[in-house]
């Protein structure tokens, strides 16, 4: 072999040795990525997650469906609202504020 083929290999060798453990520690992620993805247990887990997010927005739900009951029948008679405090020389039945932030 001629000198200068000796010099391009080993440039070759010197620029893609870095690129080595490069190589080692991106298939270590990939293969602990996939690990993970594909464990049982995080599905699992996952899973719970939803079915948990899921039981709290049904109950969020619900809770603003009764507020929202309320809030038509409190439109559509004002003495059918809880705690709703309607001054009586009020011309505009509207609520007193103050008596409503007080503490109970």
């Amino acid at each position: 072999m001629k000198l200068r083929t000796r010099l391009i290999l080993l440039a070759i060798l010197l620029i893609l040795l870095p690129a080595l453990p490069a190589m080692w520690v991106t298939r270590n992620l990939v293969g602990q990525s996939l690990n993970l993805g594909l464990s049982t247990e995080i599905t699992n887990a996952l899973e719970a997650g939803i079915r948990q997010t899921r039981a709290s927005y049904q109950e969020e739900r619900s809770r603003f469906e009764t507020d929202f009951a309320s809030w038509i029948a409190a439109g559509a008679d004002p003495s059918a609202a809880p705690g709703r405090i309607v001054a009586p020389d009020d011309p505009d039945a509207r609520e007193d504020t103050a008596a409503q932030d007080a503490p109970p």
